[in-house]
């Protein structure tokens, strides 16, 4: 099972709201999911000071992953997609369980089982 929450609120496009709502979210998975196995803030361009702006202009992407007994967890604010003005903020969860279901369906396609 794999599912992708989106979340789509304007802060404009020069708001630091973007990191505040990104960091708040951060906070509250970690305490639900305990400490992330990554943290990572990827610059495009020249490192600087973290912010909405850098974010929106696609020079800046936030993530933080966390991995449980019953799936994998990304959290990630990026660039917006083309022709909007505010950043996508989005969490990933995957499965662990279906991804080996999945695997034991594809192998009986190939017959390996």
């Amino acid at each position: 099972i794999a599912g992708v929450y989106s979340i789509k609120e304007s802060h404009g496009i020069h708001s630091d709201r973007y990191l505040r709502d990104f960091r708040d979210l951060t906070r509250r998975l970690t305490r639900l999911y305990g400490s992330p196995y990554i943290t990572e803030e990827d610059w495009i361009s020249e490192p600087g000071e973290p912010s909405g702006r850098a974010v929106v202009a696609g020079d800046l992407i936030l993530r933080t992953g966390w991995q449980s007994h019953s799936g994998t967890i990304l959290h990630q604010l990026s660039k917006p997609a083309p022709g909007e003005f505010m950043a996508d903020h989005t969490i990933l969860y995957r499965s662990i369980s279906l991804g080996t279901i999945e695997e034991h369906l594809r192998m009986l396609d190939t017959g390996g089982l």
